[in-house]
């Protein structure tokens, strides 16, 4: 029997499929959460209706520069859990420096077969 021709199949192909995506777009931001909180960024809850609202309008997925009282600040927003990651410029800067340690990391752990050599 081909597995192509049955439907069930190939809904169950595509539903595990479609789970797989959403596990690596979660299992990335954890990872981004945790880099966050080990260069030093703190959690931070929003406590009043304007400061949720304020959450909500920053960009998704992204670190976001503020300045207020002639401060920088960095906020990594993750408002499904109501909460946002805040950091100065010491802080984004160590978190900038675990990112560039981590693709560089990626990039030696490659196996060599994946990496092309000019002849």
């Amino acid at each position: 029997m081909n597995p192509f021709k049955s439907p069930f199949i190939l809904v169950l192909a595509v539903a595990i499929a479609m789970v797989g995506c959403a596990s690596t777009t979660q299992t990335s931001t954890q990872n981004k959460e945790s880099m966050l909180v080990a260069a030093g960024f703190k959690t931070v809850t929003p406590k009043t209706a304007a400061q949720k609202q304020k959450l909500q309008n920053l960009p998704p997925g992204k670190i976001a520069m503020i300045q207020k009282s002639g401060r920088t600040y960095y906020v990594y927003p993750d408002a499904p859990n109501n909460q946002a990651y805040v950091g100065g410029p010491a802080e984004y800067q160590a978190y900038q420096q675990q990112r560039a340690a981590n693709k560089l990391a990626r990039r030696i752990s490659k196996p060599l077969s994946s990496t092309r050599i000019p002849r």
